[in-house]
């Protein structure tokens, strides 16, 4: 495809027609068998309903945001608790690293 060419395709605006055929057929009539009971892939053609806030990120489906859960956040105790479990991973480490190199014997 020229350049030329694909320049036009990408500044066409599609009519709404061309958006309702894809919505018909944005989910694919394939599921795996493992997938819960609703849940279907995407079609390559409903791929084009995916996108993205051109200033803040965020995905949406169709128009609509999709809801993205925040991350795991570790309280002050949790932190505490981890800073000290790296520090006797990193204590028996040295001292089992001593060891095997007879820097002292034990």
């Amino acid at each position: 495809m020229s350049d030329e060419r694909r320049g036009d395709w990408y500044r066409r605006k599609p009519d709404e027609g061309e958006w309702e055929h894809t919505r018909r057929i944005a989910l694919s009539p394939i599921r795996p068998p493992d997938w819960p009971e609703g849940v279907r892939s995407i079609s390559i053609e409903g791929v084009g309903l995916l996108g993205v806030h051109e200033k803040s990120g965020e995905l949406y489906w169709d128009g609509k945001p999709v809801a993205i859960r925040p991350p795991v956040r570790l309280g002050t105790f949790e932190r505490w608790a981890a800073a000290l479990a790296t520090m006797g991973t990193v204590g028996t480490f040295i001292v089992e690293l001593g060891r095997s190199a007879k820097w002292w014997a034990g």
